[in-house]
């Protein structure tokens, strides 16, 4: 968005959805469905558990996320004295998907996955990596799913 560039920050935001599903079905030992059934699917598994990690308000969250408008007014100057390029709090989907990966580093924390105090998701990456005991999987790459 800071570039302007409108349809890579779309194609950013889908696969951050995608994951963000993938994750909820992951920290809630459920299988993901396909893909057309994936956003069906977390309400029904809230159904199911209603005890499950944070499904109802991720599955707000979503919602808000894929309805709210563009939010390319947010990155046009000028602006305002803490604004911050990184972590523009004035687009309504970046503070989304912030609360978002808040809900899931508590998840995180709540299952003894992590003790690192970092909201971005990244940082939390190896120290998940060094909890697989399988010597096979933990040869992979973080990047190959």
């Amino acid at each position: 968005m800071r570039r302007g560039d409108v349809v890579a920050a779309d194609m950013a935001l889908a696969e951050f959805i995608k994951a963000t599903i993938s994750m909820v079905y992951l920290l809630n030992r459920s299988f993901c469905p396909y893909y057309k059934w994936q956003f069906y699917g977390l309400k029904q598994l809230h159904r199911k558990n209603g005890h499950l990690f944070a499904c109802s308000g991720v599955i707000n969250m979503l919602e808000k996320l894929c309805t709210t408008e563009n939010q390319s007014s947010a990155w046009q100057p000028p602006f305002a004295a803490d604004w911050n390029p990184y972590v523009n709090r004035y687009d309504k989907k970046v503070m989304l998907i912030e609360n978002i990966c808040t809900l899931v580093v508590n998840e995180l924390y709540r299952q003894g996955l992590t003790d690192i105090n970092d909201s971005f998701l990244e940082a939390h990456t190896y120290k998940i990596m060094n909890c697989i005991s399988d010597e096979v999987l933990k040869r992979y790459h973080v990047t190959e799913g």
